[in-house]
């Protein structure tokens, strides 16, 4: 899947209208298909050249990860910013990813 942002509304480059949680509910639509189908994923970022590009990109994965592997954001703390892991609740790491 490629997980691109110059669809968004402020790309200097482009001339799409989506919004931020536009796209972020797009790329969970997206996985959510594959994944009722048994379809792998692979997500790979591309396009976006507003300043929000890298946050846009940041707030999908994030959601993608946490929507269907399991993975829970940590707060951040005062040296580094905003973290995620990929343990589940009971503490072990998924065997796959998006499967």
């Amino acid at each position: 899947m490629l997980g691109g942002v110059d669809t968004y509304k402020d790309d200097p480059l482009a001339s799409f209208s989506m919004t931020a949680e536009g796209i972020l509910r797009r790329d969970e639509y997206a996985v959510g298909q594959a994944r009722r189908r048994g379809i792998p994923v692979l997500y790979v970022t591309s396009g976006g050249y507003s300043r929000e590009a890298w946050r846009i990109q940041y707030r999908s994965i994030a959601n993608l990860l946490e929507k269907f592997a399991g993975a829970t954001r940590t707060p951040p703390d005062s040296s580094r910013g905003s973290r995620s892991t990929t343990k589940g609740g009971d503490g072990k790491r998924p065997s796959k990813l998006l499967k």
